[in-house]
């Protein structure tokens, strides 16, 4: 399937992955801190429901949104404008493993169902060196629930994320 295809799929959708705004919540609320200000990184963001949530909830924070797709983050913020946060939430046009940051830029880097793309070590690997000293990342990954999935399950995932992992896994992964 061509790239251009992936984007028609998810055209119109709230979201281009698994979640909600109340996941969203639930997850930065179990940050423990985040200095005044803090400057999060949004990676992999589609039409960025949960950018302009995070922007929503953290007052006071910059969020830097990226994505591959410019009419994803067109959307984005149009939204953006229409919830007032538009002036906290700047977009770059780049692929998550080619980003055009500076080393320890970020408190926070957020990436909602998307780092499967480049497979969790190697994002975790990269995008570690973008984030400062004490500072966060959070994240969503598919994975195995069990330690022996179906044959029709192993043969959807081997296509479609071969480096899917069963939680114990991917803690130690992390």
């Amino acid at each position: 399937m061509d790239e251009s295809a992936i984007f028609e799929i998810f055209n119109g959708l709230p979201r281009q992955g698994p979640s909600s705004n109340r996941c969203t919540e639930k997850a930065f609320r179990m940050i423990p801190s985040l200095p005044p200000e803090p400057r999060i990184l949004d990676i992999g963001c589609g039409i960025g429901m949960q950018t302009i949530h995070l922007a929503g909830i953290c007052k006071d924070c910059h969020i830097t949104a990226t994505d591959i797709y410019q009419p994803y983050l067109d959307k984005l913020m149009e939204n953006a404008a229409e919830k007032g946060v538009a002036n906290r939430i700047f977009t770059v046009r780049a692929s998550m493993d080619d980003l055009p940051f500076e080393d320890d830029e970020f408190d926070l880097i957020w990436c909602e169902g998307s780092i499967f793309i480049i497979e969790l070590e190697k994002g975790l690997n990269y995008w570690k060196r973008f984030l400062k000293g004490g500072g966060f990342i959070a994240l969503t990954e598919a994975v195995w629930f069990t330690e022996n999935p179906s044959e029709e399950s192993l043969q959807l995932w081997q296509e479609a994320y071969p480096d899917i992992k069963t939680i114990p896994e991917t803690k130690k992964a992390i």
